[in-house]
């Protein structure tokens, strides 16, 4: 049962340079997240935009704490976590806005399924597009070497036989059901972090949800998408202010430790030498323009 005279939510967020965004998330989370007690812990990582002179003003209630330097999302939402106090958490980017108790619904579904150690939720733009690609299987090595390689090029087939295992070819997630990992707003229950593990800090920005995800369920949890409930999400406004080559050297960085991380060292090495292979040949072939550019973080490409 919720317990009325302690904390039973806490709401993390990691903020950088997204006052614009951050300003609508905390009033929605605060109009509509009733009949629970919650805490809400903003960590700003070095922002230059006045985001945390903006929560402080306006949001009293809100705990907001400023870092000296960009401890990147893995970082300070282990710092949120250790801040936190409450039976369950959740983890949501300033991006997002929700309409209605979400979160309310989120706990009691937990309450009602004990097996079951972290839960997401519809996520939608704000045009009321379901998204359709934010609760996935495992990276492997074969998958992203197919998605991220000439090899996939060649081998075309192949490649989206593995994407459409990745994204679950057919489910349209207007129905609920146990997944790999889920991307973002991901609600935990804090006796399943003290278990595992927060986020592993060798990542930065990328993979850090999969891999949460993953030991959750080597844990023996279940991680789950439930399809009622409905959150919005302004995807990717954080990565649109950062420079793409700098974002696109993350993404492989985190990538490399994650391959490294479960397929072991040579394996990702391997993996990676092939990546930049192919993006040598990208770039030379943009030169010439014998290529013309897609925006993809792995190569760091953008359209001209």
């Amino acid at each position: 049962m919720l317990q009325n005279n302690s904390i039973v939510l806490s709401i993390t967020i990691v903020n950088y340079n997204m006052r614009e965004m951050l300003e609508p998330c905390l009033k929605s989370v605060i109009l509509y997240t009733t009949g629970i007690n919650y805490e809400i812990i903003v960590i700003d990582n070095n922002s230059t935009d006045e985001s945390v002179e903006m929560v402080r003003n306006l949001f009293p209630q809100v705990k907001a704490i400023q870092n000296k330097n960009n401890r990147y999302v893995a970082g300070g939402f282990n710092q949120a976590f250790e801040q936190s106090s409450g039976k369950y958490i959740v983890i949501m980017d300033p991006d997002i806005e929700i309409k209605d108790n979400v979160f309310l619904k989120l706990i009691n579904f937990l309450e009602r399924n004990q097996t079951i150690g972290a839960v997401g939720t519809g996520l939608y733009s704000p045009d009321n597009e379901l998204y359709t690609f934010c609760y996935n299987r495992d990276n492997n090595w074969w998958y992203l070497f197919f998605n991220f390689t000439l090899i996939g090029r060649i081998f075309r087939k192949q490649k989206e036989k593995l994407r459409k295992q990745f994204y679950y070819n057919g489910w349209d997630r207007k129905t609920s059901r146990y997944v790999d990992w889920v991307d973002t707003a991901l609600t935990v229950r804090r006796v399943v972090f003290e278990q595992v593990g927060f986020y592993d800090e060798n990542f930065k920005l990328y993979f850090i949800q999969n891999d949460l995800c993953k030991r959750v369920r080597e844990a023996g949890w279940g991680v789950y998408y439930w399809a009622e409930g409905k959150i919005i999400h302004k995807i990717s406004q954080g990565i649109n202010k950062e420079n793409f080559s700098k974002i696109s050297s993350i993404y492989r960085h985190d990538m490399e430790h994650f391959i490294s991380k479960y397929y072991r060292l040579i394996p990702a090495k391997l993996l990676m030498f092939l990546i930049n292979i192919t993006r040598i040949l990208l770039h030379f072939f943009l030169l010439f323009n014998l290529y013309q550019p897609k925006k993809n973080i792995v190569f760091g490409t953008l359209p001209k």
